[in-house]
């Protein structure tokens, strides 16, 4: 090392085995670890003493050398790693004497697996007290990394990863199966209602389809028709031009014919005018008769009219007999099913005795809601008044609470908040179990003790450990031992705590002073520390044990010129009347070596000055009559709350479990109403087509009684008929008469008429036979054309509709208009059109449950995959964790047995108990932890090492015994250990110390490095031990060129012995 902190040229020859480095305090032994440290990559945080590697630099140099040796690997040469820290251009690494990048120097480092940010490796001397404090994982992680096989911490770390996501992926898939469960039984309860409303819905669709349907199917049979009468039509047309062909030969016969004939007219002309006047006779008689004919023209209609209603009443009657068989068919088959009115009326009777116990269940649930209320009312009360009372008494009895308040404020002050909370949580702790213990226990000086002059609050910071201004004083070893089972081990909150029952020293006054007060005048001091404080007795005691305040004197301003000279002269018998004292700058020590020439030696340090003001404010205490009162209220009130939670929660179970029978009620109702509404629906089937019977029949009844007397309207039109045909009688005589008289004129003119007619009638029949076959062609031809008309304007009417037809209805229809004819389709759409109306009365707003209905069964889908991915996901987790562990666990089991045994060997050998844990958690690994057991005293029960539980002297031999067990265990090329044996006893110290040099001596374990500033006489030394003796100061010669022989050295050693 060059420069580096108090060196400015060092070498160190080292042992491959144990090496001890001592020395007095202040020559660089620390030093020496924090080179090993820095020098090797760790970090400034590893030493807990300075923040960055500048202030390693020698106070006036601008840069620092570290430079250390490994040894070389097998088959390779040992590489020298150097460092070179600058202030103002950082850090540079060589390998060699090769300049390397630092990514370089770490892999080379990680080919020894060095880890000096691992206290079970590298135990700095201000980390000594973190090792005791480490919590049991990180213990754990700490002793896998130190001794565990190369992938045994990357195997913990994948466990820890792998169970916290498990642990969290099985919290949500329980989260969602009760979730799915939820919903998959709401969906079964509203699967029968869906059932139905779907049913509905399938109606109406085929009734919509069915109305569709109709006109097309109607459309498609007119068309079918048309098409057909298109066909008669053009056969006609064919027919009818053959024909005339045929015909063509008599239309010249009826020519010649027509001729004749029109000569035969003229005559008959001429014969017709002398006939004339006897003809307008015979016409005026005629009319006479016309009228008369008219009137029996007139009857003989009426007579007709009432033969064509009587033939459509009997139509009507027919008709209605046929409705009436077809309904008894339908009420024989519906019959087949017979009604039961007296299930009916027992289901009603069933339902009704339930709902009488529905209302009495729904009665006794409203009666324990309203109990519950009431309950809640006085709960709200009593917690209002508790409330009411705690704010009274917390402004009263504000002693606790200004005791959290300092807490807090010196929590941010001095940046030690969780030191502060802590502290707060005891305080709180010991309140309530203030009945467990036998006596008082003393609140830490942070509390507890008054400075008396502020102007010393410099001095005191400087004089008293940090640590002890937070420790808590018990006054006997049973309140010490309660104080670490309630607050060290069941609430694990981890403070400092003292007992010094059985230390012969229980008051300051115990502890003597040095030098009287006219002594400390004489030398210039203003008085010793514990005369600045007033507090607890018990506290002070503590703070003599802990910081010696009774034996520190202190000086208000700088101490005199000369003072340490005076103080470094010890007294008449040899002792140092004064080894620490304090003053405005500096904090000065003088310690007198145990070894050697037992020289006196002096070391000084700047005084701190972190303590706030406010520690001198003292508490007041509030005013006892009124708070007891306030207490007894308090206790009241909570008293009443308890009795309204107790009554709100006994009502509560009384209204879930009338809730639970009125739940196993309702699907028996629901079951009962269906089981009616089906049975009512058949009957009110029957009923419904026996009504229609009754009315076809009652209609049929009618028709037959109510029948009208055609025939005696038809005799009495028969006799009119008969009296006017007689009256006709007379004016057919008189035109008789008068036609008698014409006959003879006639005669001839019927000759030629009746030639003429036979010539006409040639005519007619040579057009007849001219024309024959085609009138009636024509008429048929007519007739098929009138047809065609009206079906075309029925079809135009029916397209309409079909154009109106949805498309997505087309094909359905098509295909249906395909299986059925309109007729069918008719009857098919009534009884479709009456199913839906019945349904419908048992259906109410089905939309927004079909709604709900549907999204509820995307959830469920969605809900049910993602809980399958996940179950997936857990095995999958589960397997892998099972997988790891496997190998990890067995592994683990069998290197901290291998530890635990020779830790208790250890402990054993130093009249102690000890041993190992290993401390496990099915669910979370990373609550796996290492606990170390110890007990120092006969008959007390191992417990658990801790950095408050047990003395510093307790806690360094557990410490290093500890790291001993590790040695045999190691894969690291070396260990440090920098001043363990502080506050050991003598026998502990010596005890330890032969056990480290015989375990870090063996020919398997690695090198040791054990930094020290004193030792005791006699101690067992081993031949492969390496000492390295630190003798550093100003008045030290250079080394190099120095040779001493051991022989010269212990010659030196016994004159100086002799001389003292």
């Amino acid at each position: 090392m060059k420069n580096f902190v108090t060196y400015s040229d060092i070498e160190y020859f080292l042992s491959n085995s144990l090496n001890m480095i001592i020395g007095p305090n202040g020559t660089g032994k620390s030093t020496f670890v924090s080179a090993l440290c820095l020098g090797l990559m760790g970090k400034p945080d590893v030493l807990g003493r300075a923040k960055t590697v500048n202030e390693y630099i020698k106070n006036g140099e601008n840069e620092a050398i570290i430079e250390i040796e490994l040894q070389g690997l097998p088959g390779k040469a040992s590489p020298v790693i150097k460092r070179v820290i600058n202030r103002d251009k950082g850090t540079s690494w060589f390998i060699n004497n090769t300049g390397v990048t630092q990514k370089e120097v770490a892999k080379a480092i990680q080919k020894y697996n060095i880890q000096v940010d691992n206290l079970c490796q590298f135990l700095p001397q201000d980390k000594v007290a973190s090792f005791a404090q480490s919590t049991p994982e990180n213990l754990l992680l700490s002793t896998e990394r130190a001794i565990g096989p190369a992938n045994m911490v990357e195997q913990h770390m994948e466990l820890t990863r792998l169970s916290q996501a498990l642990a969290d992926l099985s919290g949500n898939v329980d989260t969602e199966v009760e979730k799915l469960e939820k919903l998959e039984e709401e969906h079964r309860a509203q699967e029968e209602q869906i059932n139905g409303i779907r049913d509905l819905e399938q109606q109406k669709e085929k009734k919509t389809l069915l109305e569709h349907t109709l006109p097309y199917a109607e459309y498609e049979a007119l068309r079918n028709k048309y098409r057909g009468l298109k066909t008669q039509e053009d056969d006609i047309q064919k027919e009818y031009a053959e024909a005339q062909e045929n015909n063509r030969p008599f239309v010249d016969m009826e020519a010649a014919s027509k001729e004749k004939a029109e000569l035969c007219r003229r005559k008959v002309h001429e014969a017709e005018k002398e006939l004339q006047a006897a003809q307008s006779k015979v016409e005026q008689k005629l009319r006479q008769v016309e009228k008369q004919q008219d009137e029996l023209d007139e009857q003989q209609s009426r007579y007709n009219a009432i033969g064509r209603t009587e033939k459509n009443y009997d139509r009507e009657i027919k008709a209605l007999r046929e409705k009436c068989d077809t309904c008894r068919e339908k009420l024989e088959q519906a019959e087949q099913t017979p009604v039961e009115e007296e299930k009916i009326k027992a289901i009603g009777n069933e339902i009704e005795q339930i709902k009488v116990q529905w209302r009495e269940l729904q009665a006794q649930k409203d009666s324990a809601k309203n109990k519950r209320n009431e309950a809640g009312g006085i709960y709200q009360r009593a917690e209002q008044e508790r409330t009411n009372v705690q704010r009274k008494l917390d402004q009263v009895d504000s002693v606790l609470s200004k005791k959290l308040g300092r807490l807090e404020q010196v929590g941010r002050d001095c940046n030690c908040r969780d030191l502060a909370d802590k502290t707060g949580n005891v305080l709180k702790l010991l309140e309530k179990y203030k009945a467990n213990f036998n006596k008082e226990v003393l609140e830490p000086p942070v509390l507890s003790v008054k400075v008396k002059d502020e102007h010393l609050l410099k001095h005191l910071d400087s004089g008293i450990n940090w640590w002890s201004m937070w420790t808590f004083t018990c006054q006997t070893d049973e309140d010490y031992a309660t104080f670490g089972k309630l607050i060290l081990d069941e609430h694990q909150v981890n403070v400092r705590a003292n007992v010094y029952a059985r230390s012969g020293k229980l008051k300051p006054a115990d502890h003597p002073r040095p030098l009287s007060s006219q002594q400390l005048r004489e030398y210039g001091f203003d008085g010793y520390l514990i005369d600045a404080l007033e507090g607890p007795e018990g506290v002070l005691n503590m703070l003599c044990h802990e910081d010696f305040i009774h034996s520190t004197p202190y000086c208000r301003g700088d101490a005199p010129s000369g003072l340490e000279s005076r103080l470094r002269r010890p007294d008449p018998s040899g002792k140092l009347l004064i080894r620490k004292f304090v003053d405005q700058r500096y904090v000065v020590n003088i310690s007198r070596s145990q070894y050697g020439n037992r020289s006196i030696n002096t070391s000084s340090e700047p005084a701190n000055a972190y303590m706030p003001r406010h520690f001198n404010v003292g508490v007041e205490f509030s005013n006892a009559a009124e708070l007891q009162s306030l207490k007894e209220r308090l206790a009241k009130a909570v008293e009443e709350v308890k009795k309204a939670q107790h009554q709100i929660q006994v009502t509560g179970e009384e209204v879930k479990q009338y809730e639970g029978q009125l739940e196993e009620l309702r699907p028996r109702i629901q079951d009962l109403k269906k089981e009616k509404i089906q049975l009512e629906e058949h009957k009110r089937s029957i009923m419904a087509i026996r009504q229609k019977l009754k009315a076809y029949e009652d209609d049929l009844k009618k028709k037959e009684t109510q029948r009208p007397d055609f025939q005696a309207e038809k005799l009495q039109l028969k006799q009119r008929l008969d009296s006017l045909t007689k009256s006709l009688v007379d004016p057919v005589t008189s035109i008789h008469k008068i036609l008698q008289a014409q006959i003879v004129q006639e005669q001839e003119m019927f000759r030629q008429r009746l030639e003429q007619k036979t010539l006409e009638s040639e005519v007619l029949e040579f057009r007849r036979l001219s024309r024959e076959g085609l009138e009636e062609l024509i008429q048929k031809r007519n007739d098929v054309k009138a047809e065609m008309t009206d079906l075309a304007n029925e079809i135009r009417s029916l397209k309409e509709k079909v154009r109106e037809i949805p498309e997505e209805f087309v094909e359905a229809v098509k295909q249906k208009a395909a299986e059925v004819g309109p007729e069918e389709i008719k009857v098919e759409l009534e009884n479709v059109s009456a199913s839906i109306e019945l349904a419908s009365t048992h259906v109410g707003d089905y939309q927004r449950t079909m709604e709900r209905f549907n999204k509820r069964a995307e959830t469920i889908e969605v809900l049910r995959r993602r809980v399958n991915e996940n179950k997936t996901e857990v095995d999958s987790l589960t397997e892998r964790i099972e997988e790891i562990r496997s190998v990890w666990e067995p592994c683990l089991d069998q290197l901290i047995a291998d530890v635990s045994q020779r830790f208790k060997n250890a402990f054993n050998s130093i009249g102690c108990n000890g041993e190992v844990k290993l401390r496990k958690n099915e669910k979370y690994y990373s609550q796996w932890a290492i606990e170390i057991m110890v007990s120092f005293r006969e008959n007390m029960p191992l417990q658990q090492l801790t950095g408050q539980r047990q003395s510093g002297g307790e806690r360094a031999v557990s410490t290093v015994l500890y790291l001993m067990a590790l040695q045999e265990f190691a894969n690291s090329p070396f260990r440090v250990v920098d001043e363990i044996n502080q506050g050991m006893d003598p026998v502990n110290e010596r005890m330890v110390h032969n056990k480290m040099v015989d375990v870090a001596c063996k020919s398997s374990t690695s090198q040791y490095f054990l930094v020290t500033p004193k030792l005791l006489p006699d101690l067992h030394y081993a031949r492969k031990m390496g000492i390295s003796c630190i003798f550093s100061g100003p008045m030290v010669a250079d080394f190099r060129g120095v040779s001493l022989e051991a022989k010269t050295v212990a010659n030196r050693m016994k004159q100086l012995l002799a001389d003292d």
